[in-house]
């Protein structure tokens, strides 16, 4: 891993190539410890930074592993139908 990424959380938004205008809000967390191996958490109601932070502190002390966290908002899909839902 890239080590200027250790200890960092990246925000950004992934536009959707599948359903026009939908767009998808994503923050992920680095953990601030070195390793060689990274197991990956995925969150599809946005990150938890303090569930975040708890686990790095039991990586450090090797009760858990490593973890990079990945939060997503779920996006609303436009309706595919006229009068249809979104």
């Amino acid at each position: 891993m890239d080590e200027r990424l250790r200890g960092t959380v990246i925000d950004g938004t992934h536009t959707s190539k599948m359903f026009d205008g939908a767009v998808f809000p994503y923050r992920i967390f680095v953990p601030d410890i070195p390793a060689d191996e990274f197991a990956l958490v995925v969150g599809h109601d946005f990150l938890n930074e303090g569930e975040a932070l708890a686990m790095q502190e039991l990586a450090k002390t090797g009760e858990a592993p490593a973890c990079i966290f990945i939060g997503v908002i779920p996006a609303k899909l436009p309706a595919t139908l006229d009068g249809g839902f979104e």
